[in-house]
Parts: C-alpha cells; structure tokens; sequence
C-alpha cells in the first residue's frame, strides 16, 4: 500500500514539474526576455505595461469569475423560470380545457333535451291536426307509453335470454354427468347377465 501511494506521489510530482517546466521554457523564459529587450529600448512604456498588467492581473480575473458566475446563476434561474412557467401555463390550460369540457357537456344534455321535446311536441301537434284533440292526444301517449315498454320489453328479453342460456348450460352438464354415471353403473349389470348366460349354457350341455 505505501509502495503504491509513494509511485501514486512520484508520478503527481513528476507530471507537475512538467508542466512547470513546459509553462516556464514556453512562456516565462520568453516573456523575461521579451521584457528585458523592451526596457533596454523602451524602458517607460514597458515599466508602465510591467506596472499595468500586473495591477490589473486582479480585477481582471475578478471580473472573469463574476461573469462565470452571473452568467450561470441567470442560466440556471432561467431554467427553473422556464419550467414552472411551463408547468402553470399546462395546468391554467388543463383547467380551462376541463371547465369547457364540463360546460359542453350541460349544454349537450339540454340541447338533447329540448330536442327530444321540440320532436314530441311537433309529433303531438301532428296528431292532433290530423285526428283530432281527444284522439291526437290519446295516440300520442300511446306511441310514447310504446316506445318505453318496447326498450322495457328488449331489456326483459336480453336478460331472460341469458336466464336461459345459463339454464341450458347447466342442464347440458347434468345430462353429460347423468349419461356418464349409467355407463359406469351399467357395466355390472351387462357382466352379471353375460356369467348368468354362461351358467345356464352349461347347465343346458350338462
């Protein structure tokens, strides 16, 4: 275990002397030289840039995470936004779709209704034109008396219907049992009549 955590420490220290060494023959080392031969022409302005950059090193990177850091916390906020705002706009239409939903279905109902009333009331002052008052009338409530007992009458068929298919049903089975337990009892009988035949045949040679 120590072995590996002491390669594990070897290989980090190695990897960053690296990059150290990469950073500094790369950039320090150039930018050193660069300098140096910029202040023996230049020595104000690359005293000042010296100066400048190394002010405004802070405030730079300052700026650089607090614009990271808005830019992800807006993100973000506009996210969490965007989706609650879905979700009210899908309920506030869920619920407005269910209210008209609920409102078509009273209005259906009372166009059926004043329908099937326009319809009876037309029908009534049919007959009423044609046969007379007494008799329009009297036909009227017999048609409509007809119409219920009919759908009263077909209820009443369908259910007895399947009264009877369930009656057949279970005499089919008690049949199917019956006619299974006379072939099982039967079967004696027919040995008991083939020994008394057996009997009497050598009696009669005897």
């Amino acid at each position: 275990m120590s072995g590996d955590m002491h390669s594990y420490f070897e290989t980090s220290v190695a990897t960053v002397r690296r990059v150290v060494e990469h950073i500094d023959q790369a950039y320090a080392k150039p930018g050193v030289s660069y300098a140096a031969r910029s202040f023996q022409k230049r020595p104000i302005f690359t005293a000042f840039a010296v100066i400048f950059a190394a002010l405004s090193l802070l405030p730079v990177l300052s700026f650089t995470f607090f614009s990271l850091f808005v830019a992800g916390t807006f993100l973000s906020v506009a996210l969490c936004g965007a989706v609650v705002a879905s979700l009210l706009a899908t309920l506030v239409a869920g619920g407005i779709l269910a209210g008209t939903l609920v409102l078509l279905f009273f209005v259906a109902s009372v166009l059926t209704a004043c329908t099937i009333a326009t319809l009876l009331v037309v029908r009534l002052a049919l007959l009423v034109r044609t046969r007379g008052a007494g008799d329009g009338a009297v036909q009227w409530s017999q048609e409509i008396r007809g119409r219920w007992r009919g759908r009263a009458d077909e209820n009443l068929k369908e259910s007895h219907a399947s009264d009877d298919f369930q009656l057949d049903m279970t005499t089919f089975q008690e049949d199917k049992s019956d006619s299974e337990s006379t072939v099982i009892v039967g079967a004696p009988e027919y040995q008991v009549k083939e020994v008394d035949y057996d009997v009497k045949s050598e009696a009669s040679e005897g």
